[in-house]
């Protein structure tokens, strides 16, 4: 709102708060309340083409909410309709191609440097 950037933060549950990048303060009328619960990110979109983005919130249970920068929660919103999935819907998914099983990094001598550093810290090259 004054040209500087904010921090746009979901909490888990009922509310979406806005953030002063440069102190962290709260920016006022915010925090603002919704009715559910928040597992994705926010998005800034320009809703109602004047000019300004508004905040853009999906919610758990298939709303999404816009916020006008000052706080207020519009009128307007999506409702993205249930949709039945199958309990075993992963199933015959590509399984994970990175092998787990092996550490990242196989090069010992670079662990037995950690252990010397850790067993003399003060000691330097």
């Amino acid at each position: 709102s004054d040209g500087k950037l904010e921090v746009v933060v979901p909490s888990f549950v009922h509310y979406l708060e806005v953030l002063e990048g440069s102190d962290g303060d709260k920016l006022p009328g915010w925090p603002a309340f919704h009715q559910s619960n928040v597992h994705s990110s926010p998005l800034l979109y320009d809703i109602d083409k004047d000019g300004t983005r508004e905040i853009v919130l999906a919610t758990y249970n298939g709303v999404v909410n816009f916020f006008r920068i000052s706080g207020y929660l519009m009128m307007d919103k999506l409702e993205v309709p249930r949709r039945k999935v199958r309990k075993d819907w992963h199933v015959g998914l590509n399984p994970d191609p990175v092998d787990r099983s092996h550490p990242d990094v196989n090069d010992s001598s670079i662990a037995k440097q950690a252990a010397s550093e850790e067993s003399h810290p003060n000691i330097q090259d």
